[in-house]
């Protein structure tokens, strides 16, 4: 998925920087459609086959990261709300399973999504003037 951005970011910008943008209502029901799939089928397979203590947990939380990279590939700006959801499940998870380093680390990386949600917000508004 990074590759992917990273080609969408430098080849999909056409010699301009590629703007930042909003997901259209057809594509967030394709994620969280994916995304409820993507749960269902990793939480029972995590559940039958690992000792995971919270399965579907776990499952949705990574169902909502691969999301969120895939929203970040597309610069939708909706991508951090994703990033802010799934860290906060994270910091609930890890906190949980008394790991609180690992909670300590999600909650440095909420902070990290909610200052790049606002910031995308200003680069959206910026274009959206431009236009």
């Amino acid at each position: 998925m990074l590759s992917y951005g990273w080609y969408r970011w430098i080849k999909g910008s056409q010699n301009t920087e590629m703007p930042v943008t909003n997901a259209s209502k057809k594509l967030i029901f394709i994620l969280l459609g994916g995304i409820i799939l993507l749960t269902v089928g990793m939480g029972g397979w995590f559940s039958h086959y690992t000792d995971a203590h919270l399965p579907y947990w776990d499952a949705l939380a990574t169902s909502m990261c691969f999301a969120a990279q895939y929203l970040m590939a597309e610069k939708k700006i909706e991508n951090w709300l994703v990033w802010i959801d799934a860290n906060i499940l994270y910091i609930g998870i890890y906190l949980y399973k008394g790991l609180p380093l690992y909670a300590i680390l999600f909650s440095i990386y909420l902070i990290m999504a909610i200052v790049g949600y606002f910031k995308w917000q200003n680069h959206l508004i910026r274009h959206e003037e431009n236009s």
